[in-house]
């Protein structure tokens, strides 16, 4: 598909224009052709980070922006609004989604003016008079209206495709959920006079399942859902040849004894027949499982599940909301979050029981080593334990815990240990970090052993040498391979595992940093001291951030050296607070930019959505906001009891009866304000301490 890309790009150079089409320039509004174009540009970049993409689709936005202007400008706007009486293709749609990416207000402008007035101003007053309409030049206008209303949060054009999906699933509809005949709407609820050859053209359900989806992601209505069901059960997987997969029909036949081979165009053939309707088609199948789980957050999140097939779902976040709630409630108290994630953990309970084994993932036990989704999880139930005191959790933990010793055994009885640690080579997310907790807090050495066997030796090996080669490792693969190292370091007193932990941090601070605290490129480690040179989008991703606090923080604990409280606080300042869309709280990117003239919102991932985008990273960022205030204070013991404060912030600390040191005053208690390198000539902060 790059090359594809490319290979358009070049004849989009040689045009010199921003035009791209297989018509020439004086057919400009041929936009039935010219749409699909540029809409496949923009899902290169969104679904596959393809940036040349990007540069080619805003490059055809401009082309396009100048043409109708003049249009408007040497005739009226009215002549326009003509040429959208043939299909468009969708033309407001993908640029209102160029617009949300670029934040250009003249695509924002353009997709207005594909929004049809003269139909949609049929549906803003709630009229069924769609009959005689061509259904697919139609829908998708319906399409772009829905997104008009996500960016700019006009209720009409949210009222405008209920109100259209409601005339069309009621009157216009078949049972299979298709709609039109010979391409065009009839007469409201005279479906059964319509039965022939020409039913259903396969764009229509194409276009259809998209303005279903979105009202069912907005209002969760069953109805919606049902609709979608039937027209990807009918319109999508019943277009296509059982025989001869890739053989697609235009149209879905519903007459009385027809056959779809004997219609206008039968079945399609390999080579001389590629309608527009086998591009939606091929695209359909390229998507059959973006409906069947819907994810709902806000105060009762839920996951929605719309299609029973057999499917699996990634949904690793659940393990780090478990932490992000346990962290939040021992700072707040909050009964509602206590309720909240007790009701979570006894719903894992239940599927956790109905498996029977111990086994808890999002996937199926045949993948058992997908320990990135499984890890999450193991050591939320640890945090609810330690944190809440829920003893369920700690229950389901070593039952977890004991599935995978049985597991990892019988890989190393049946093959080798270099099997199991083949494993490794997959983000496992601090298995070894967890199994240590759960070690620590039982007791049971057959934890500690299988703790041992996540320590991935090739990786610590090279660490315990004092090499600095980790270029070409996937960074938050290994990042907390040594965070659990560390826990290794505390529980039997091996101080290789403190060495280990201490170089580590060294190279990294010195060699792969950026001067924001963060690390990675594209997710891998570089060549080092070689950063300037990898500035891009795709600089520290926010999962790395995560685990590198917890080394730091781990490091400062142990030695109290400032050059840790520095890292932390300036990987925390930009790597955490940063990730966070300031208008729009609970929004999160994935990676942090750093290149010249970039953007947050125009990187592979771009800015998250509230339903469509939890990657690993939303997870780990909704943990590190839930622990904002954990490395602020940090007590030691010992003949010199001292209260270090490597944050200065306006922080109330709550001393109980149980520290009472800190009360003692300044004869007993040392308070020391740990003085970060960046503040050597600024004035002494102020810092309020309650008792």
């Amino acid at each position: 598909m790059s090359a594809l890309v490319s290979a358009l790009s070049t004849c989009q150079q040689k045009l010199g224009t921003g035009y791209l089409s297989a018509f020439p320039s004086s057919f400009f509004d041929r936009f039935e052709a010219i749409t699909p174009i540029l809409a496949g540009l923009v899902d290169q970049y969104k679904l596959a980070g393809n940036t040349q993409a990007l540069k080619m689709a805003t490059w055809m936005g401009d082309y396009f922006y100048g043409r109708v202007r003049n249009v408007i400008k040497t005739y009226s706007v009215e002549r326009h609004w003509q040429s959208l009486n043939e299909e468009t293709g969708g033309m407001n749609d993908v640029l209102y989604q160029i617009y949300s990416i670029t934040g250009d207000s003249k695509y924002l402008l353009l997709a207005h003016l594909f929004d049809k007035p003269c139909f949609l101003g049929v549906l803003a007053v709630q009229a069924d008079d769609i009959s005689g309409f061509h259904s697919n030049t139609h829908i998708p206008i319906v399409v772009g209206s829905q997104l008009r209303y996500e960016i700019t949060g006009d209720p009409l054009h949210k009222e405008i495709s209920m109100f259209f999906m409601d005339i069309v699933n009621a009157s216009h509809s078949y049972a299979t959920g298709g709609t039109s005949v010979n391409e065009f709407w009839q007469d409201p609820k005279r479906m059964a006079t319509t039965l022939q050859t020409e039913n259903e053209e396969s764009c229509t359900t194409y276009n259809m399942l998209k303005v279903s989806r979105n009202l069912f992601r907005w209002t969760k209505e069953v109805s919606y859902a049902d609709y979608y069901e039937r027209a990807l059960t009918n319109g999508v997987l019943g277009i296509q040849r059982g025989t001869e997969p890739g053989l697609m029909i235009y149209m879905l036949p519903l007459g009385k004894g027809v056959s779809k081979a004997v219609t206008y165009h039968g079945w399609g053939t390999p080579y001389d027949s590629f309608w527009c309707c086998y591009g939606t088609g091929i695209e359909s199948f390229s998507k059959l499982g973006d409906s069947i789980y819907f994810q709902e957050d806000g105060e009762s999140p839920a996951l929605y599940v719309i299609q029973y097939i057999s499917s699996s779902l990634d949904w690793k976040s659940t393990g780090h909301y478990l932490s992000a709630t346990a962290y939040m409630w021992a700072s707040t108290h909050n009964n509602t979050l206590k309720e909240k994630m007790s009701a979570l953990v006894s719903a894992l309970s239940t599927c956790q029981q109905k498996l029977g084994t111990g086994y808890l993932s999002a996937f199926p036990s045949s993948f058992f080593d997908r320990f990135e989704a499984i890890t999450p999880i193991l050591a939320g139930l640890v945090d609810q334990y330690k944190l809440a005191g829920n003893s369920q959790a700690l229950k389901m933990a070593t039952w977890m815990a004991d599935y995978f010793y049985g597991r990892v055994r019988n890989v190393i009885k049946t093959y080798s240990v270099e099997r199991h640690w083949q494993s490794l080579n997959e983000e496992t997310g601090g298995m070894n970090d967890v199994l240590y907790q759960i070690y620590s807090i039982t007791g049971d050495s057959k934890y500690l052993l299988l703790a041992h066997l996540f320590d991935k030796p090739c990786f610590l090996g090279v660490l315990a040498v004092q090499a600095d080669d980790i270029s070409g490792f996937h960074s938050n693969t290994h990042i907390p391979i040594v965070v659990g190292s560390q826990l290794r370091y505390e529980i039997t007193g091996d101080p290789l595992h403190k060495e280990i932990s201490m170089f580590f941090m060294d190279i990294v601070n010195a060699s792969h940093s950026y001067a924001t605290g963060g690390t990675s490129v594209n997710e891998f480690w570089q060549d080092p001291k070689r950063m300037a040179t990898t500035l891009q989008t795709e600089n520290e991703e926010s999962c790395t951030t995560y685990n590198m606090l917890k080394v730091s923080r781990n490091l400062f604990r142990w030695t109290k050296e400032v050059s840790y409280a520095d890292y932390y606080e300036r990987a925390l300042t930009n790597g955490v607070l940063g990730i966070q869309r300031g208008t729009e709280p609970g929004l999160m990117i994935y990676m942090l930019p750093l290149g010249k003239g970039v953007s947050k919102a125009v990187t592979y991932h771009g800015w998250g959505t509230p339903y469509d985008s939890f990657w690993c990273c939303y997870g780990t960022g909704i943990e590190s906001f839930s622990k904002l205030g954990d490395s602020i204070y940090f007590q030691e013991d010992g003949e010199s009891p001292a209260l270090y404060v490597t944050q200065m912030t306006d922080e109330l600390l709550t001393c109980t009866d149980t520290d009472y040191r800190l009360q003692a005053g300044p004869s007993q208690t040392n308070i020391i304000l740990v003085q970060m390198s960046w503040s050597y000539n600024l004035a002494p902060p102020r810092c309020l301490f309650g008792t």
